[in-house]
């Protein structure tokens, strides 16, 4: 009866294992860490050239795009957010038993982490994706006290406990985006924060590692040099301090105990050199953005091939390679995304939208009459302009502007031939001249032609799946406001674009545009250009 017993429970255990690291590792992910290392499981065998461990500064920092483009450099990055020195040393462990790669870089920034285990969300993060073999076990072991670690090995902490103070959408697969499908390992930011970026390449002196964290850092050496690869330690530009430079210091000490093809290279004290702009080149004080990232890698590939003489260029025509060339390319169309959602110059984002053509999706709510232009620039106009037009009481000098802001939405309009109905003509009430007005629409192309438009002032809905997450809905009715000019309630006629329940129009006066990337599966930027003021918001 007990061996009945014995065998049902064991039996149970084993189906928790394993439908639970099924779930661990397909259902709940964070794109950042543990979906890295799916990627790098389905890689063909030894195909690495580069593999960088470390954590986030890591892959930030080292972009195998740019490095692919460069020099054909088949470069991985297996990381995770935080990722502490014993995480390292398993990752490599874990990664050797499919690759050799010519080259292995090794970062430094929590080579200072003081404590015995980290983070539980943190260690979570980068053991959870982990195939379960006795190196998992051993990282397990050394990642979480011994009080944690059986609700690990079921993975029971992913469905109830402390799951719940993670929070799903840490882990939710973003099964539909390219983005996070061939990525290689890189965090694409377009984010951009200026940061002090001092320099301390004078300072010669040295800061104690932590126990642990030193032990750790050792292994990965002594695992480098018994697998005969090259390895490379480094630090990541990023806003460096004194004491992160003096732990730098003390890990370069360290690296120099050792003999073998080994170099230690801090990347701050050459910042100049890949023309990395402090206001520009960040997107916080720890990581780098797209723009510095393609620095910074650009420069770290005439590094290896300068002191590691590892060839360039020796995968062309291999279809083991063709994920890198298909990374590169989904790399330059996030380029091209980031650059028009971060310009706010008219001129520019026009040239950029008709472009737009295979593969976006344009949708445009087109809003304001003429009326309402002239009310709202007499109300917020400058004191100076306001007596101009009290005292002159011209409207030819209201129309001069009104031309000038009309011209801005005649040239979106026009962009697209085959929008026909985007604007008509109106009477002007005092000259008595007849204009052009820009006519109230909802516009949405597709592949660069018009699949449908909308105008009028008939109530109308329609709605889209932009993916299995996201829904657009374009929409136009009555609806009532407070008027500027009389402080009562009135009644107008407004169009919408809704994203997941969020209003994104941006102007009552103006045009909002959603683009939307179906290649990349992703948002690529909302924005409004009103009619009365010569720029993007």
């Amino acid at each position: 009866m007990k061996r009945n017993i014995l065998a049902a429970i064991s039996f149970l255990i084993v189906i928790a294992l394993t439908i639970t690291s099924y779930i661990s590792a397909s259902n709940f992910k964070d794109p950042s860490s543990t979906f890295m290392i799916d990627a790098f499981y389905d890689l063909p065998e030894n195909s690495v050239d580069i593999l960088s461990v470390g954590s986030s500064h890591l892959y930030y920092g080292v972009n195998p795009a740019v490095l692919w483009d460069s020099a054909g450099y088949a470069a991985f990055n297996l990381c995770a957010s935080s990722q502490y020195p014993w995480n390292s040393y398993f990752y490599l462990v874990e990664a050797l038993k499919t690759q050799k790669p010519k080259l292995v870089i090794l970062e430094t920034y929590f080579l200072h982490y003081p404590d015995e285990y980290g983070e539980y969300e943190e260690s979570l993060k980068s053991i959870i994706g982990m195939k379960w073999s006795q190196n998992k076990i051993d990282a397990i072991n050394a990642s979480f006290p011994e009080n944690e670690r059986f609700n690990f090995y079921v993975d029971i902490c992913l469905t109830h406990g402390r799951y719940v103070n993670i929070g799903v959408d840490d882990y939710i697969m973003k099964q539909d985006s390219l983005e996070y499908k061939f990525y290689k390992g890189h965090i694409f930011s377009s984010h951009i924060q200026k940061i002090a970026g001092k320099d301390f390449s004078e300072d010669k002196t040295y800061q104690k590692l932590p126990e642990k964290a030193e032990e750790y850092y050792r292994k990965s050496i002594e695992l480098c040099i018994e697998s005969d690869i090259p390895l490379l330690v480094c630090s990541i530009p990023f806003n460096e301090t004194l004491f992160n430079r003096r732990i730098s210091n003390t890990a370069e000490k360290i690296l120099n105990e050792y003999e073998g093809n080994l170099q230690f290279v801090n990347f701050n004290d050459y910042r100049s050199d890949m023309k990395i702009d402090i206001a520009t080149d960040f997107a916080d004080n720890q990581h780098l953005n797209y723009t510095g990232s393609e620095k910074f890698s650009k420069y770290l590939s005439a590094y290896i091939f300068e002191h590691f003489e590892i060839p360039e260029n020796t995968h062309e025509d291999d279809e083991k390679y063709k994920s890198w060339e298909h990374d590169f390319l989904v790399y330059e169309r996030k380029k091209i995304n980031a650059q028009l959602a971060g310009t706010n110059d008219i001129a520019k984002f026009f040239s950029e939208l008709v472009s737009f053509n295979e593969g976006y999706n344009i949708y445009m709510a087109i809003n304001g009459y003429h009326d309402d232009f002239y009310t709202d620039y007499a109300k917020k106009a400058g004191e100076t302009e306001r007596e101009k037009y009290d005292e002159s009481n011209d409207p030819s000098y209201l129309q001069e502007r009104y031309d000038a802001a009309y011209s801005n939405a005649e040239k979106i309009v026009s962009l697209f031939p085959s929008v026909k109905e985007a604007y008509f003509g109106y009477i002007n009430n005092v000259t008595g001249e007849e204009i052009k007005d820009i006519q109230n629409g909802l516009i949405y192309i597709e592949d660069g032609s018009v699949k449908f438009e909308h105008y009028g002032t008939d109530d109308y809905f329609t709605a889209y799946s932009l993916n299995r997450k996201d829904d657009i809905a374009l929409s136009g009715g009555f609806e009532t406001y407070i008027s500027d000019e009389t402080d009562e309630e009135e009644e107008r006629y407004m169009n919408r674009i809704n994203i997941n329940g969020t209003d994104k129009t941006g102007t009552v006066n103006g045009i909002t545009v959603y683009i939307y990337d179906t290649v990349l599966n992703a948002s690529v930027d909302t924005v409004t250009i009103s009619f009365n003021k010569n720029k993007i918001s």
